[in-house]
């Protein structure tokens, strides 16, 4: 399950035979493939970052030991693209997690959330006599509340792009956890002298 919705993930020959091979080793009725060591439990979502980055460990003036083609060190992440692409070029399974798929499940949602909904209504009057609001006037409303709410949600993600590459160096992101800890911290002992 994903998002409550059915999900299911095409595997390949060999990597069926795999797991067909680690099946009798599985330890336990928990059903997991690939237990954690430690807590017998499911690998926590940390774990294949810690095996990538310990892959890339290098001694100082050693290059990466695993770089993408484009010479960046290879990321988690890019084994979800990697999949998709291979999902997309072989495979008929539907990429429901494109960028344009995210963007109209997204927008949907928000024009049917009740919020924005209230918040249009509410401002109307001020806007408009709804006395004198034709079918016409309706329709050209709906689609500015449409087009308003797309330009957000594009700018939020345009927004989400460019913060991506600020968290992309483990220094921002050091320099970011201790800014908003020490924000936080500040707050609790503003509220703790109340």
């Amino acid at each position: 399950m994903k998002a409550g919705r059915e999900h299911r993930i095409p595997l390949s020959e060999p990597a069926l035979a795999i797991l067909g091979r680690l099946l009798p080793l599985k330890a336990g009725t928990d059903g997991l493939v690939f237990p954690s060591n430690r807590t017998r439990t499911k690998l926590s979502d940390m774990a294949l970052s810690m095996l990538v980055r310990g892959m890339n460990e290098a001694d100082e003036g050693q290059t990466t030991p695993w770089l993408a083609s484009d010479g960046r060190p290879v990321v988690v992440h890019g084994f979800r693209s990697t999949f998709r692409d291979w999902c997309e070029e072989a495979t008929s399974t539907p990429v429901s997690d494109s960028p344009l798929s995210l963007f109209l499940t997204t927008y949907s949602l928000t024009l049917g959330n009740p919020k924005p909904i209230l918040f249009f209504v509410a401002l109307l009057p001020s806007i408009l006599d709804l006395n004198q609001l034709t079918f016409v006037d309706f329709l050209t409303v709906a689609l500015v509340i449409a087009i308003v709410i797309a330009a957000t949600l594009a700018a939020y993600a345009m927004a989400a792009s460019k913060a991506r590459s600020l968290f992309a160096s483990a220094l921002a992101r050091r320099r970011i956890n201790r800014v908003t800890g020490t924000v936080l911290a500040f707050a609790a002992v503003v509220i703790a002298l109340r």
